[in-house]
């Protein structure tokens, strides 16, 4: 058994896609506002997978949840591919505030999830 636990893959939540993403978000925290409709849809859609995950894994373990893994991953590699012009658009304006300089400089920097 702790073999497959040394192989399993990472959840979705803690892939590069949703690290990537996250990373864009705190940029668009900056100027919500500045969030397309693309990106605010493939987020609203991502939300619901992630309750619905949520509620499968309340109830119990199977292949459903798998299911909805795999569905939640796709969802944060939509939404980051929806999101990121809007955050990479916020860091090409001239003169930008401390925190969002910081938080643009960061934008690539995202380590890989860590092995157990």
């Amino acid at each position: 058994a702790q073999d497959d636990e040394a192989e399993a893959p990472p959840t979705p939540r803690d892939t590069v896609p949703n690290r990537k993403l996250q990373r864009q978000l705190a940029i668009l925290h900056f100027r919500p506002d500045a969030a397309s409709d693309g990106c605010v849809t493939a987020l609203s859609a991502l939300h619901k997978t992630q309750d619905q995950l949520t509620q499968e894994e309340a109830r119990f373990h199977d292949q459903d949840v798998v299911v909805a893994q795999d569905v939640l991953e796709s969802d944060f590699e939509n939404s980051l591919e929806h999101c990121s012009p809007d955050a990479q658009a916020l860091c090409a304006q001239p003169n930008p505030s401390a925190g969002l300089a910081q938080a643009c400089a960061q934008i690539d920097n995202v380590p890989e999830p860590a092995a157990d």
